[in-house]
């Protein structure tokens, strides 16, 4: 299946310092993205959290 991408993406020369920036990219992000959810305060979400599922007003007629 993985010789299949690799004609695809290999079209045209140099695609694959487009492939290493993409994926390099991507893993950044991720990374980011972790990083920035398990730096958050430990009640950061405390308030959320304790909030009621429904509201009992909204089934009003």
């Amino acid at each position: 299946m993985l010789k299949y991408y690799k004609e695809y993406f290999s079209a045209f020369p140099g695609a694959e310092i487009f492939q290493g920036i993409f994926l390099a990219g991507s893993i950044i992000f991720f990374v980011w993205v972790i990083y920035k959810a398990l730096n958050k305060p430990k009640n950061y979400y405390k308030e959320q959290s304790e909030l009621p599922l429904e509201d009992d007003d909204s089934f009003k007629f």
